[in-house]
């Protein structure tokens, strides 16, 4: 599959999926391991590759205002765009796992089959995955279900602005507020993943935003300030809204936020609507991250509190 935007220049060819423009030649994949230039194109390499597919309480991914209670297929592909120190998923955002082909046809069937209310792009990130999500999210919605991203917000406008007609929901991964760190800890810049964030919102898709605050890199105190902040920073220039663009922020570990449903038995209902509306209303949720394991390089070293 030959990918999608990217230009070249001379021998080399330039991928402009994210802010990252691998320059590559005859033979050279790119940083997210998604694309290799093979006979003189740009080929999306790991089109239609999965390597994760797990039927998930939605709440995992997490969204915690989006049909609570409710699962949801988990999808990915191997590879990331960013290098996070201290990243849960490395054997497969950093390495390389076997992967099993599926088309978009066979990826959006199962997406909708009950109790299965949609797809969840995640385990890596999506948008390096970008030829695969063009061509299976149209077909979740065809079928009646929702497409939801779990994603860092690293991507270019082009890319972006393509898929947000398709995206309902997205929980946004940012990663710090202080765009030298985002650059030294993972490759990414701040400045791109809050211009996401805003077109997303924008847009009408459903964003929550989950932040890791690393003890020893950030003051926690300091730190919320600044995420009440973004709300001028994040919200579109030309919204007229009055109201907040983060407008809750909780505080804790994901270990123990499990949505309103009972997991203690078989009985979970399941919601067949929303709880609520699709707004462009965000809400972090924060998790703390201790120092030390800012320097991890293997997930097996981590141990989150």
């Amino acid at each position: 599959m030959e990918a999608a935007c990217y230009h070249q220049e001379k021998d080399r060819f330039i991928c402009d999926i994210c802010p990252v423009h691998c320059s590559l030649s005859e033979g050279q994949v790119s940083v997210c391991q998604g694309r290799q230039v093979v006979d003189g194109k740009l080929q999306a390499i790991n089109y239609g590759q999965v390597v994760a597919l797990h039927l998930d309480p939605i709440e995992k991914k997490p969204l915690y205002h989006v049909m609570p209670g409710s699962e949801i297929l988990s999808v990915g592909a191997n590879g990331c765009n960013l290098h996070c120190q201290w990243c849960q998923n490395c054997e497969i955002s950093q390495g390389t796992v076997v992967t099993r082909f599926m088309a978009p046809e066979e990826i959006a069937q199962a997406g909708v089959r009950s109790p299965s209310v949609g797809i969840a792009y995640t385990y890596t990130e999506p948008f390096i995955w970008y030829e695969t999500l063009r061509d299976t999210i149209p077909l979740v919605h065809a079928l009646g279900g929702i497409n939801v991203l779990v994603t860092n917000g690293f991507v270019e406008k082009e890319p972006l602005e393509a898929l947000l007609p398709y995206i309902d929901a997205a929980n946004v991964d940012l990663k710090f507020l202080d765009d030298e760190l985002y650059k030294k800890y993972t490759g990414g810049r701040l400045p791109t993943v809050q211009h996401t964030i805003a077109r997303m919102v924008e847009s009408g898709v459903h964003v929550e935003i989950t932040h890791l605050m690393v003890s020893g890199l950030v003051e926690p105190l300091e730190h919320i300030r600044k995420l009440k902040c973004m709300d001028c920073e994040c919200k579109p220039q030309n919204s007229t809204s009055s109201q907040p663009l983060f407008s809750k922020i909780q505080v804790g570990s994901t270990a123990n936020v499990v949505g309103n449903d009972d997991r203690s038995g078989n009985n979970r209902k399941r919601n067949t609507g929303l709880c609520v509306p699709w707004q462009p209303r965000s809400t972090f949720f924060i998790r703390t991250l201790s120092v030390r394991h800012a320097t991890a390089r293997s997930c097996n070293d981590l141990a989150i509190p």
